[in-house]
Formats: C-alpha cells, sequence, structure tokens
C-alpha cells in the first residue's frame, strides 16, 4: 500500500554543491507541512518502486517509517489534522532525524511566534526568552557535538531577530546592551562551525568530482582541516571554562527578559520594526555585477537571516503567504551560505598552498565555476525576494495583521 502525505516542499532534489541524491535520500529530506500552497500533495510507494505523483485531496496527514532497506514498505501512523500534537510522532518514523525536528518543531510553535490571544510584544518577548534559554542548554550538553554548536548558532540568532522586532519598545540603550551580548556569544562558537563546514565542503566537492579525489594536495588539505577541526573540538571540551562564563552571560540576559518594558503593543511596534529589518536587507542587496565582494555577500547573508526568522515569527496572521516569503527567504540564505563557505575554503586553501608549496589549482577552479553559479542564482532571488518598497511590504503585513486580529 502506497503511503500518502501532504507537503510543503521538497528540498533541492541534488546534494550540496550539485552533489546527486539517491531515492531514499530524496525522501529523508521531504519536509511537511501545508499542500495548499501546491494545490496537493505527493505520494510514496515502497522503496523498492519509489515514485512521486500528484494527487488531489487527503484527509489525512501520514507519518510513515521510511525504510532504508529494499523490500520494506513504510509502517502509517494516521493522525488528524486538527489533533495534530507532538506526541503523535514517534521517533523512528519518516526517518527519525525528520521526525524529531517536525516534533520539536511542533512543540516551540507557540513559543516562537505571535498569538492570538497575547500581544505581539509580549509574545516577542517570551520567544527571545525563549531561544536564548535552548541555546544555553544547547551549550550544555555533554560533549558538545558539532549539532549542539551548530543549534545554539541559530537560535541565537533568533533570539537577535526577536530581539530586533521589540527594538522599538525597547530603546536603543536597552536593544545595543542585549543585542551586543548575543552577538558576542555567537561569535565565541564562529570557530568551531567554520572548522565544520570547511571540512564539509571540501569533503562535498570531491565527491562530486574525480579529480579532486585523485589530488593528492587535495587529500593532504582534508587531512589539515579535518586535524584543525578535531583541535577545536578537543579545546573546547578540554576548557570548559570559557563555554561555562557564556552560559551564565545567556541565563542572566533571560533573568532580565520579563523585566523588558515592552508594553501590549501590536503593530504599532512590530509594523516599524519589520520594515527596518526588511529595508536593510533591501539595501544590502549587492549591487556590484557579475560577482559582487565576497564581504558585501556575506553581510547581506545576515540581513536576509533576519528577514527569515522575522518572518517565521510573523507567519500565524497570514500562515501561507507569510510562510511562503520566509521560504524564498530560507532558500537565499542557503544559496549565499554554500557561496560564503566556499569563500572560507578557498582563503584556506590559499595558505595551505603558500604554505606547504600545493599545487591546488584544479580546486580553486571548480571553487570560482561554484561560487559564480551561486552568486548568480542569488542576486536573481534577491531581486524576487526584495522587489516591493519597504513602506509597499510594511503596508501589506499590516493588512494580513489588522485582519488577523479581527478574524482570531
Amino acid at each position: 500500500m502506497p503511503v500518502r502525505i501532504r507537503f510543503k516542499r521538497l528540498v533541492s532534489l541534488s546534494g550540496r554543491h550539485g552533489e546527486p541524491r539517491s531515492y531514499g535520500d530524496r525522501i529523508h529530506h521531504l519536509v511537511l507541512g501545508d499542500a495548499t500552497d501546491f494545490g496537493g500533495a505527493i505520494q510514496l510507494m515502497p522503496v523498492d518502486d519509489v515514485r512521486l505523483a500528484p494527487v488531489r485531496r487527503i484527509s489525512f496527514i501520514v507519518f510513515g517509517a521510511l525504510c532504508r532497506e529494499r523490500g520494506k514498505a513504510y509502517e502509517p501512523l494516521r493522525t488528524r489534522r486538527s489533533s495534530l500534537s507532538p506526541d503523535a510522532i514517534r521517533p523512528g518514523s519518516l526517518c527519525s532525524g525528520v521526525a524529531l525536528k517536525q516534533r520539536r518543531a511542533l512543540r516551540d510553535m507557540a513559543t516562537k511566534t505571535i498569538e492570538a490571544n497575547s500581544s505581539g510584544t509580549r509574545a516577542l518577548r517570551c520567544a527571545a526568552r525563549h531561544f536564548a534559554r535552548r541555546a544555553s542548554r544547547a551549550l550544555a550538553s555533554p560533549g558538545l557535538s558539532d549539532s549542539a554548536v551548530h543549534d545554539a548558532r541559530k537560535d541565537l540568532k533568533r533570539a537577535r531577530t526577536a530581539l530586533r522586532l521589540l527594538r522599538p519598545a525597547l530603546g536603543e540603550p536597552v536593544y545595543r546592551r542585549e543585542n551586543a551580548l548575543l552577538r558576542d556569544v555567537a561569535h565565541a562558537l564562529n570557530a568551531a562551525r567554520d572548522a565544520k563546514v570547511l571540512t564539509q565542503t571540501l569533503q562535498s566537492l570531491r565527491r562530486c568530482h574525480r579529480a579532486l579525489r585523485r589530488d593528492a594536495d587535495v587529500a593532504e588539505l582534508l587531512c589539515a582541516l579535518q586535524a584543525d577541526q578535531a583541535g577545536l573540538r578537543r579545546g573546547l571540551r578540554e576548557h570548559p571554562a570559557q563555554l561555562a562564563r557564556t552560559r551564565v552571560a545567556l541565563e542572566q540576559l533571560c533573568d532580565r527578559v520579563p523585566r523588558w518594558r515592552v508594553g501590549t503593543h501590536g503593530w504599532s511596534v512590530l509594523g516599524p520594526a519589520s520594515k527596518r529589518i526588511y529595508r536593510s536587507g533591501r539595501r544590502g542587496l549587492p549591487t556590484a555585477r557579475p560577482r559582487p565582494a565576497e564581504r558585501a555577500l556575506h553581510e547581506w547573508r545576515k540581513q536576509v537571516k533576519y528577514l527569515r526568522y522575522a518572518l517565521e515569527m510573523l507567519a500565524p496572521m497570514r500562515a501561507r503567504k507569510v510562510a511562503r516569503l520566509a521560504r524564498q527567504a530560507e532558500q537565499l540564505t542557503d544559496c549565499l551560505g554554500e557561496a560564503h563557505d566556499l569563500a572560507m575554503l578557498a582563503h584556506k586553501a590559499r595558505v595551505f598552498a603558500k604554505g606547504n608549496r600545493a599545487g591546488l589549482r584544479p580546486l580553486f577552479t571548480i571553487i570560482e565555476q561554484q561560487r559564480d553559479r551561486l552568486g548568480r542564482e542569488a542576486l536573481s532571488s534577491g531581486e524576487q525576494l526584495y522587489r516591493a518598497k519597504p513602506g509597499d511590504w510594511q503596508r501589506q503585513l499590516g493588512r494580513y495583521w489588522i485582519r488577523w486580529r479581527r478574524t482570531s
């Protein structure tokens, strides 16, 4: 029996930096959500006959256990849409990694978005505290894995986004103090993140290009990057004092959050704040063609991320339309992120080649080709995302807000 499942989007059918994925990997990266944006859903067949077929109306959201072994069918777990809850998703269903992400997303939804029964400023104050506390807990995890560091950095970015949305209500002194604290905490984790990304990026390029797999200098560079990554991990484990200070600073911020005087405001605060976030990203859109400066792209990516997280927090007021904008921003940040990772790898490779007299010309050629492609895609997507003027964009979201508050 095939398993039918509603979907929001299917993540790229090709892997990072063009690496192909198997059918199983394609399904593994399926993200669940509302199917109305696409007017349908997909139908998943057993592993030995995988097909994606459009269907019309489905009354259930089905979470199935995706078995990687050939010949095994899926085990459906049917749950009515109105009663969907985190407890309805069992670990191990729909590939355990994706299922856990879905469960966490559902569990945290009420604390990271605006709510109909609460003022916008108070809901965002709760969101800022929630993300700061979750980042602190991630940094307290034993062993401090790469995924824990990654999750902590994302939560810190979300906390800073909530802070930006509250900026008109908080006032500049409070905003600057708390934003500087969150920024400094995130900067302390940059080295660990960069080491992991450099290794993963080079490994991905080697999988896609046979010439790099046969290049002894590239293999030597990979060993050096892996050694750097291991050294940073070891340093974090052997010297926990810095992380302890970071966690203390985050906990102190969480204790201060309930005392933030944000009032009980709605769009009168969130409107100008969201307009400011949008305008910063629009101004950051690089104008240099055909290849913008790497620093300009990196700074632009930061602003696009703030817009993405702000839209996710504001999504309940017009779920489909705002979520579509958030997905566009997410795709743009992913594209810019890959370009930035390649730029960091190119810089690291140049330093390595100079110190070791290594010939890495094939690697540099591939990196430049990939960066050119990603840069063109990012600029095209950015022009679509930021085509509206900031004032028009704010007024459109304001109409969504008024309609949502009247009907909820």
